[in-house]
């Protein structure tokens, strides 16, 4: 791009020279007074470091003006501005010592006082495997879904609220993935992950999912920095359905024929989308390309080998690349911090046509403009350009027709080269006839992706500017603006000839939101008597949140009437428009107040009024922590016991609704021959509405121990949402089908425990261990009165639902299955097929523990790190293995040798067939004696769709290696120019084992609570990425 290149050479210009460097030494001790071995010293903006030797030595090259910065595993960090001395002694407080996390509304705090528990990772680390409670599902360009602890509405959203640097971020839907994706990965500082009601609680109903907390990059003190990172990332197909190549498309294994110029040849069956037909034996027959004798005389009436391809459905597939850039500059100016960064990412998916290009850039400052006055803020934009994204996502229809309704024959390498004639007709092997072009049941997979299409383009802005200023050094008040606006425009295009009626339609939204903030703090200052005793934090503060969205947009009825002109005045019928705007304000009244005693013990009292637009009255939000530093009340503790501290909280959080249900409005239909036309929405509103209200309960530990080099969290929560918001079905008479209204009670327990440990930190090496475990128990305690379950979701041939039950476990998979016996043997009626049972529990999508473990090791200027996560138990439903064996295309459609040919085989097709294990039902001639009913391999596969889904019910479990990293930070000469270098190799979902059937991955099922649709391939990807300090 021309925009890369223009900053890369500003960027250049503007480099600034280093001044001389000078040797700094000193020692780095603890608050005993003994030395740290193997602390890190980093030069802030550049990567020089160097490692403490056993005596806590070290020696390092810096500048004036520069900043060190020194930590280690246990430690917290400090930070040392360079001077003219040479030397800089310095000592680190454990993470016990008072120390200071972030939390809720970026507000700092004690951590002793923390009385919840919470996860914070550096820079931009994905999050799965790395954070206990956290199930997340994603797939394609930015689609994400997760949950923190568990699913908490039936029909609601359990997202958690994304917020980066204090926005609040609005989502745009699944397709686009968490806002989170909006920044560029180089900007991230850290990450926190707040979970539990007491973390939330100050968010109000946009907590009640749990919060994530993105903080950025801001500018430092020091020399003017500039930072280069580029990468390049390679994304190959992984986990998909396999296609057997024994036998080819058709509904028996029998030829047919046609008399084409007097002679009767051999034809495929090519208006049939299934793979029971003739063996690939070599026979020579007339494929779907044969009949074009216009614009493929080379093909016309020219017959070809029946085989397996040369070029099969993994030819489809390209190898995705992703190329991204970056640039950052920082600089410090008379008490101001500035940080300027621009990114830019390109990526091109595995299907050939997908493609993503975003631009990111961001600008962050902080000023004191006097001893009492600090501004800051930040401003981010980004802009995303999509096409064919809806391609790219792992489920979507274009898999069941490379993996399912297709013919196992076909070579990709014609497909490809013969999708279209010159004309701009369409060529498809699901043909009418071998005499009728049009297709059948579908099309070509390649005038899918080139002329059935989909793009859409976002502009994003968002930021906030603040102020703090301090009236004395106890009282001081904090103003705050966030705004996030962002604008969608969405295009879809069905070209001409395609199998679907062609269409043109085109989407533009609008969605803003901003978010005003005043707290008042105060801290006061107990006087030398009481200081060492008491300390006491307060706030009291103000909010206010809208947001509107607006949507207009329309499309073509009756097909386009001009090929390839895309506008919806190209309609052959009156083209539909279509607009709609929504807006909600949330008023909000908060404080906090946190009293300590003798540094040991801890209260924490919060509580947020909020008045709504949406729903009918206020909620008052309150939580409650109590944490006890036991180890502070103990002399005599052994030596190796750092630290050991109990906490627990209370919180009610909740979870309001969608704009405009308070109330019925009409329906504004098309006028009807001029006439204007008016209906009544499927569904009547309530006035009388409440949020979603949730209410949890949470204790833990929190140890260390060797001086902190180990550490163990563990934490236990009871939550219960009351007042779910659900759709409650009504009698259709009174012309309504459903009512919204408040009724039923879920809940989730659990337990996390949580575990550092540091086995080895010498001067050169270190080896860092992190480890997490969640389980999670969900109980759907009641629903309204009269109605016993709940419909969630299914699947899209009618196989399976996903039923909220009264009295049962949430996630729960309903749909016909075996009938057994009294021994439990499967029952088989007299024909040997299998019997079916009524609607029955099939499984449950939740699994009964996950876990996740990091291994960090460093020597010298290498560090290589690992995660390893897994899945236990659950189960879910694969729609790519149902419709796969009904059409005969899995490879487990022909195991046990169940096509090969026996001229006695059953239903006359001269194929072994299939016997299936089960005794006779009762009422056949042969009740409880074993099968010896032989079917044929078409016929069982018939049995996989809609009739037992059972057979399509697999168990959820995985283990992955979801990450591994190797860098390396090459040890540079003292120059005027390049400060640092370093290199990095990765890889993504690089192994994954443990799998009931390999041909799905569970989590492309949990995208939609389990139930998964046929899916594209999920993928593996290798990462080279270069980063330059100047």
């Amino acid at each position: 791009m021309n925009l890369k290149k223009l900053f890369l050479i500003c960027s250049l210009v503007f480099t600034t020279m280093a001044f001389a460097q000078q040797t700094v030494i000193g020692s780095v001790k603890d608050s005993k007074g003994k030395p740290v071995a193997g602390a890190s010293v980093l030069v802030v903006g550049t990567s020089r470091t160097a490692t403490t030797s056993a005596e806590g030595a070290y020696s390092i090259e810096a500048l004036a003006e520069e900043t060190l910065q020194f930590s280690a595993q246990g430690y917290q960090n400090v930070q040392r501005k360079v001077g003219l001395e040479t030397t800089i002694d310095v000592v680190l407080a454990l993470v016990s010592e008072d120390a200071k996390t972030v939390g809720a509304l970026g507000i700092e705090r004690d951590a002793n006082a923390k009385g919840y528990s919470d996860t914070t990772l550096e820079g931009g680390d994905d999050l799965k495997g790395k954070t206990a409670g956290l199930a997340a599902a994603g797939s394609g360009m930015g689609q994400t879904k997760m949950t923190l602890r568990g699913t908490s509405s039936v029909a609601g959203s359990s997202q958690p609220l994304v917020v980066i640097d204090g926005v609040p971020m609005a989502e745009m839907g699944e397709k686009y993935g968490n806002a989170a994706s909006e920044i560029n990965q180089d900007d991230i500082e850290s990450v926190t992950v707040l979970t539990g009601g007491a973390a939330t609680a100050l968010y109000g109903s946009r907590g009640a999912n749990g919060v994530i907390l993105y903080t950025t990059k801001s500018g430092k003190g020091g020399k003017t920095s500039i930072d280069f990172n580029s990468y390049v990332t390679f994304e190959r197909p992984d986990i998909a359905p396999k296609l057997q190549n024994e036998y080819g498309g058709g509904f028996a294994p029998t030829w047919k024929t046609a008399e084409i110029d007097g002679v009767d040849q051999k034809v495929a069956r090519y208006d049939e989308d299934e793979n029971y037909g003739p063996k690939l034996d070599g026979t020579m027959y007339l494929p779907w390309y044969a009949f074009d004798q216009k614009y493929l005389p080379q093909h016309y009436h020219k017959l070809v080998p029946w085989e397996k391809p040369k070029n099969d459905v993994t030819t489809f597939f390209q190898t995705g690349i992703t190329t991204n850039n970056s640039i950052s500059i920082t600089r410090s100016l008379s008490g101001t911090n500035l940080r300027f960064s621009l990114a830019n990412s390109e990526t091109t998916g595995i299907v050939p046509t997908t493609e993503m290009d975003k631009t990111n850039m961001s600008f962050s400052f902080t000023s004191d403009l006097s001893s009492k006055l600090k501004v800051e803020g930040g401003l981010n934009y980004s802009i995303t350009t999509r096409f064919n994204p809806q391609y790219s996502y792992t489920q979507n229809t274009l898999a069941r027709i490379l993996y399912g309704n297709t013919q196992v024959q076909l070579d990709y390498k014609k497909l490809k080269e013969y999708y279209m004639d010159p004309d701009g007709k369409p060529r498809t092997w699901n043909r009418g006839a071998w005499d009728n072009a049009s297709p059948r049941f579908t099309d070509n997979p390649y005038w899918i992706i080139n002329k059935q299409t989909n793009n859409d383009k976002t502009h994003r802005f968002f930021g906030n500017i603040g102020f703090t200023y301090n009236f004395t050094n106890q009282l001081y008040l904090i103003g705050k603006i966030y705004g996030d606006v962002y604008s969608l425009m969405t295009e879809e295009r069905i070209a001409v000839g395609s199998m679907e009626e062609s269409k043109y339609s085109k989407y533009n939204s609008y969605n803003s939101g901003f978010n005003y903030e005043a707290r008042l703090h105060y801290n006061p200052d107990f006087g030398e008597t009481l200081k060492d005793i008491l300390t006491l934090n307060t706030f009291i503060g103000t909010a206010r949140a809208e947001n509107r969205y607006e949507v207009a947009g329309g499309f073509t009825n009756g097909g386009l009437v001009v090929p390839n002109f895309y506008s919806v005045t190209n309609s052959r019928q009156k083209s539909t428009a279509y607009s709609k705007s929504t807006w909600k304000r949330t008023n909000s009244v908060y404080g906090m107040a946190s009293l300590g005693y003798k540094s040991t013990a801890f209260l924490e009292l919060t509580g947020r009024n909020d008045w709504f637009s949406t729903v009918s009255k206020p909620i008052f939000y309150p939580s409650a922590t109590f944490s006890y530093v036991f180890t502070n009340s103990f002399k005599n503790l052994p030596s190796w016991f750092t630290y050991g501290k109990v906490r627990a909280g209370w919180a009610q959080v909740g979870n309001d609704a969608d704009p405009y249900v308070l109330k019925n409005y009409p329906v504004v239909n098309q006028p009807l021959h001029g006439v204007p036309n008016y209906g009544i929405n499927d569904e009547i509103n309530n006035p009388d509405l409440l949020p979603e209200l949730k209410e949890t309960w949470e204790a833990g530990l929190d140890l260390q121990f060797f001086d902190s080099r180990l550490t163990l969290g563990l934490s236990l929560y009871d939550a219960l949402s009351k007042d779910l918001i659900i759709s409650m079905p009504v009698d259709p008479a009174n012309g309504h089908t459903s009512k919204k209204v408040n009724t039923g009670e879920m809940s989730n327990k659990g337990f996390e425990i949580t575990l550092s440990a540091t086995p080895i930190q010498t001067e050169k090496f270190g080896w860092y261990i992190d480890w997490n475990f969640s389980r999670n128990v969900n109980k759907l305690i009641k629903l309204a009165p009269g109605i016993s379950r709940y419909k969630v979701s299914w699947d899209a041939f009618g196989n399976v639902n996903l039923y909220a039950m009264e009295g049962r476990p949430f996630g729960e998979i309903y749909g016909q299955g075996y009938k057994y016996d009294d021994k439990g043997n499967r029952l088989v009626d007299q024909e040997g097929t299998y019997l079916r049972s009524e609607e029955k529990l099939l499984g449950n999508i939740n699994p009964d523990f996950t876990t996740g473990l990091t291994n960090t090791f460093t020597y010298g200027n290498f560090s290589l790190s690992f995660t390893f996560d897994h899945q236990h138990g659950g189960k879910y439903f694969s729609g790519a293995y149902m419709l796969g064996m009904n059409a005969g295309s899995l490879r487990e459609s022909v195991s046990n040798g169940s096509r090969e040919p026996d001229p006695n085989g059953p239903e006359g097709l001269g194929q072994r067939g299939v016997l299936l294990p089960g005794v006779f039902a009762p009422g056949t001639p042969k009740a409880g004696l074993p099968n010896d009913k032989w079917i044929s391999a078409k016929k069982y596969g018939t049995s996989f769709y809609q009739q037992i889904a059972e057979q399509g019910v697999f168990d959820a479990s995985y283990i992955k290696l979801r990450s591994l990293s190797l860098s390396y930070s090459v040890p540079l000469p003292e120059t005027k120019h390049i400060k640092g270098l370093n290199f990095t190799l990765s890889g993504y979902n690089l192994w994954t084992g443990g799998l009931d059937w390999d041909g799905m991955d569970p989590e492309t099922a949990a995208y939609n609570y389990g139930i998964g649709d046929s899916s594209l391939p999920t993928t593996k990807s290798y990462t080279l990425s270069v980063g330059i300090q100047l």
